[in-house]
């Protein structure tokens, strides 16, 4: 019995460790063709990357997708997979094996323009994401000239408090007005005081933010008495 036990554990091994030199051939193969999600699919546990030169290739591929996530989308990135990046470089790079380590320390020194800590990539997200949706309301404002998806951006963007407020309160002041002005044959004497009402709001609480944005609303406020 302890024969056939011997046997079924030397046949279970030879099987594991065939299945690994597979994954491991297929991983090489899709890191040559620049496949680096697929290098990740492949080597996504701990075990198949303790080898230096599976290490070298995950990290190289690591770096390859987040650095592409981060810049598409940093709204949705997943800021831990940046530190278990990190401390993998570190693992290389403290190895007396590994055959690629000045390769590594320039990741890593690239990594450096990343934020440090969760806090700062939390900071940089929410700083990123105003950015990216004042864009989209002044490309609105300014270049499509469509008052009415300032204003829908306006109320969309204003929950979740990237935008300054008064930045918020600026583009749906002015236009309404512009609105309003393009409509005004067509609109009552209580739309003209509601207009007139968000251009004082923004210059009552809001003055001094922006010195353009004051004579805009100055003028509007002139206009719409």
């Amino acid at each position: 019995m302890k024969i056939i036990y011997l046997f079924l554990s030397i046949l279970f091994s030879a099987s594991v460790w065939a299945q690994s030199n597979d994954t491991i051939f297929e991983a090489i193969k899709a890191y040559k063709n620049k496949n680096y999600q697929k290098v990740l699919s492949l080597l996504n546990t701990p075990e198949l990357r303790q080898d230096n030169k599976m290490l070298y290739i995950w990290i190289e591929s690591e770096y390859a997708v987040i650095s592409k996530m981060y810049s598409d989308d940093v709204a949705n990135f997943d800021f831990q997979r940046l530190e278990v990046l990190r401390q993998n470089i570190d693992n290389y790079i403290a190895n007396p094996n590994s055959n690629n380590v000045e390769k590594v320390k320039e990741l890593k020194n690239k990594l450096a323009q990343y934020p440090l800590t969760a806090t700062d990539f939390v900071a940089t997200k929410n700083q990123e994401a105003a950015d990216s949706q004042l864009r989209d309301i002044k490309k609105a404002f300014t270049t499509f000239l469509k008052f009415d998806e300032v204003l829908r951006l306006v109320d969309l963007y204003s929950s979740n408090e990237y935008i300054p407020a008064y930045e918020l309160a600026y583009h749906k002041a002015v236009a309404q007005y512009r609105k309003w002005k393009l409509n005004r044959r067509n609109l009552t004497e209580e739309d003209r005081k509601k207009v007139l009402e968000e251009l004082k709001n923004y210059k009552e609480n809001y003055s001094n933010k922006n010195i353009l944005y004051d004579q805009v609303v100055k003028e509007a406020i002139r206009e719409a008495k």
